[in-house]
């Protein structure tokens, strides 16, 4: 951590008083000083999106969901994936900035559809700043297709946060500047006193209603038990609402999603086409909402049958300068046997009976 970034620790923490506040608030805002400039600040477990296929859509997927990203979206999306699916993306945020600062996101789903129990999936996410501060979330999904029109999905996950050291977080700092060596003739933040890792249990509900052939609605809510992931004080994540509308041609979509958190809302929009032959793609999306949050993406697709690499760029249109913008890509596999509907298994079912 350099000087910068260590004053931007000290007015982080200027409007408390005592030493029990300094890192377990101020790492993570650390992450959110350059993620806030465009986002809306909210602590541990920011609202990102992930995989490159969703990024390059501006984040507007939930009413999508086709494919093993929706473990993340809306887990009732998983229901509809056709094959299994593994997905392993990895992104770089906000590239150049002057502080060097290395912030990293990965994300690796799996869904394994069945023909008549649903579809389980299992995922894990992470975010880290440098050897500063990590976040991580493992999670089991479960969506099951009520009929060709509704499916519904859950998932139960593990939330894990951990604090690194380095020389300005070996203790805390006052207002003033003393630390508490200086005071208390003791070295150590008391905050990290107790461990410098928290975890808890969580989970999120999705539905996804297939309106016609062509035409979506899916909604989601997330962390729906407000989890408290505080190491000494009560730090409790707020839930996340996302609701959406997605139009999809036979080579193209377009994609529409609100999103909320306490009192922000966040405006998603996003576009995709497919050429030659659906083996390649090109997409974009746009993002505004609350406290003047704007951001742009573009993404691109290509498919080798089973196999297809995408990639994404965000662009801030507020807040933050002189970075060389997010960058994500991911790598997606198909394989087994492809899974039959239940209308199609009951046909397959009577046929043989009159044979």
């Amino acid at each position: 951590m350099d000087r910068k970034n260590y004053q931007i620790l000290k007015l982080l923490v200027a409007a408390k008083r005592s030493f029990a506040i300094s890192r377990a608030i101020a790492l993570p805002l650390l992450i959110i000083y350059h993620l806030s400039l465009i986002t809306v600040v909210h602590g541990a477990f920011e609202e990102l999106n992930i995989g490159a296929r969703p990024q390059g859509l501006g984040g507007a997927f939930t009413a999508i969901s086709d494919d093993a990203n929706a473990l993340f979206y809306n887990p009732a999306g998983i229901s509809n994936l056709k094959k299994a699916e593994l997905t392993s993306n990895y992104g770089r945020l906000f590239l150049g900035l002057d502080d060097n600062s290395s912030i990293g996101s990965s994300f690796i789903g799996y869904a394994q559809p069945t023909e008549k129990y649903g579809t389980p999936g299992i995922s894990w996410y992470n975010l880290s700043l440098s050897n500063l501060y990590d976040e991580t979330a493992i999670a089991l999904s479960y969506s099951y297709p009520f009929n060709k029109y509704i499916s519904a999905g859950a998932t139960v996950k593990n939330l894990s946060r951990k604090f690194g050291v380095d020389d300005y977080t070996k203790t805390a700092i006052n207002t003033t500047g003393d630390t508490r060596l200086d005071k208390e003739g003791v070295s150590g933040d008391p905050v990290f006193d107790n461990g410098k890792k928290s975890s808890a249990m969580t989970g999120d509900v999705g539905l996804l209603y297939l309106y016609s052939k062509n035409i979506a609605f899916g909604v989601s809510a997330k962390n729906i038990t407000k989890p408290d992931i505080g190491l000494t004080s009560t730090d409790k994540l707020s839930a996340v609402y996302r609701g959406g509308f997605a139009y999809k041609g036979d080579d193209y979509l377009f994609s529409f999603e609100t999103v909320s958190k306490d009192s922000d809302i966040n405006i998603l929009t996003g576009a995709e086409k497919w050429f030659s032959q659906k083996n390649i793609a090109v997409r974009g999306g746009l993002s505004l909402g609350s406290r003047r949050w704007r951001t742009i993406s573009i993404g691109s697709s290509v498919r080798f049958d089973n196999f297809s690499f995408d990639y994404a760029f965000l662009w801030p249109l507020s807040g933050i300068k002189d970075t060389l913008g997010t960058h994500k890509i991911a790598l997606n596999i198909k394989f087994g046997k492809q899974k039959i509907t239940k209308e199609e298994y009951d046909l397959l079912k009577e046929r043989e009976a009159r044979q």
